[in-house]
Order: C-alpha cells, then sequence, then structure tokens
C-alpha cells in the first residue's frame, strides 16, 4: 500500500520546519549584532583617516580594523549558517526531487500539502532559492567573473553608499548596513537579496503556527499503520 501524506507524517514535517524557522531567526538575529557592531569599527576606522596629525591615533585605527575584520568573519559565517537553514526550509515546501526518482510523487505532493498547511504560495520569500544557489556555487561565479575580466576581488562587506562601485568588480557583495546582499546569477546578471523581510515572514508564520495545524491536520487522512 502506498503511503499517503498523513496527520503523523505532517506534524513530523511541521516539526522539522519550525525549528528550521526558529534557527533562521536567531541567525538574523545573530547578524543584526554583527552589523551593529561593524558598522561601529568601521566609523572608528573612518574617524582616525580623517584625524588630524594631533587626532590620529595608530592604535585605536589597528583595532578598528581588526574589530571590522573579526566581525566579517561572524557574518559570513551567520549568513553561511542562514542559507543553509533556508535552504532545507524551503525544500520542505517546495521540493526539487530527481525527475527519475520513485519517490517523487509523493514529494511533491508533500510539498503541496505542507504549504496548504501553513498556507503559504509560491510567491512567498521562502521560495526565492536564488540567493542561496549564487553562494552556493561561488565557485562557478568566480570562474565566470574571471573570464570576463570583472574579477576584482571574490567578495566585498561595505556600506550601502559604497554597494555600485563594489558590485562591478566582485560577485559577492555584502552591504552590511541594510543586510543586503548582493550576487551574480549563473548567466552573470546581477541579483540583491535583503536578509530583513524574511524576518516579519517567519514571525508570521511562527505566530499562527498552531491556528493554521489545527485547522488544517482534520483535512489529512488519519494515521494508517
Amino acid at each position: 500500500m502506498t503511503r499517503q501524506f498523513d496527520r503523523v507524517a505532517a506534524s513530523m514535517y511541521l516539526s522539522e520546519a519550525y525549528e528550521l524557522m526558529g534557527a533562521l531567526l536567531y541567525r538574523l538575529q545573530q547578524l543584526e549584532g554583527a552589523a551593529k557592531r561593524w558598522c561601529e569599527a568601521s566609523d572608528r576606522a573612518d574617524a582616525q583617516v580623517h584625524a588630524t596629525d594631533d587626532e590620529w591615533n595608530v592604535d585605536q585605527f589597528n583595532e578598528a580594523l581588526r574589530r571590522s575584520g573579526a566581525e566579517q568573519s561572524t557574518i559570513f559565517e551567520e549568513v553561511e549558517a542562514f542559507l543553509a537553514a533556508w535552504a532545507r526550509l524551503s525544500l520542505l515546501f517546495w521540493p526539487a526531487p530527481d525527475r527519475k526518482s520513485p519517490r517523487r510523487e509523493f514529494t511533491m505532493a508533500r510539498g503541496v500539502g505542507l504549504r496548504r498547511l501553513v498556507e503559504i504560495d509560491d510567491e512567498h520569500a521562502l521560495n526565492d532559492r536564488s540567493l542561496r544557489n549564487a553562494w552556493m556555487h561561488a565557485d562557478e561565479r568566480f570562474d565566470h567573473a574571471l573570464l570576463e575580466g570583472r574579477l576584482g576581488n571574490r567578495q566585498q562587506f561595505v556600506r550601502a553608499r559604497e554597494v555600485e562601485a563594489a558590485v562591478e568588480r566582485c560577485p559577492r557583495v555584502i552591504d552590511v548596513e541594510n543586510l543586503t546582499v548582493h550576487f551574480r546569477a549563473a548567466d552573470g546578471s546581477r541579483g540583491s537579496h535583503q536578509l530583513r523581510p524574511l524576518k516579519a515572514a517567519l514571525e508570521a508564520l511562527v505566530a499562527r503556527r498552531h491556528e493554521s495545524a489545527k485547522r488544517r491536520l482534520v483535512e489529512l487522512p488519519a494515521y494508517a499503520p
């Protein structure tokens, strides 16, 4: 007998989904903190760059550079973890099984069922995996940029006013002020993704978690061992 996507199975998948939502919200919180610290360190470094001879303090300048570098590492690691959880969550709702998979029909139906349970459609922010794909295939983006003569650096962490100049020579640019990642698609075209708006979308899903599940789960078949 073919297994149905029943209430018990749905509850298990939903538990995974909401755990991933919690992980994403945590990563966003960490990113906000690191972004704030990076901006503060960048301001201190800029102040020293424009300081008069009497105001110049090499120790403060070096410390500001060290701190901004440390926060850049934190931001990179948090975005890496954020996108890993994002991909897993997105694939729960919009799976992409191999066309030859014997489980393809069930997998696609499971995605439809889960989207119905949490009441989201294909326009939801979680369905956009363009940033995740660009990040995952960074080596190919570097190849493309290098062969086209536009690889000045692999990535930059910048303020909003510096984005336009940076994206011309870097396949991966992080606007720290706005928590926006600028990237290149497989064909070399430019793309960008703001991370902050996903917070509201996730919080909305979490807020109506029990309401949606209670109303929709009863529509699924009962568990049949």
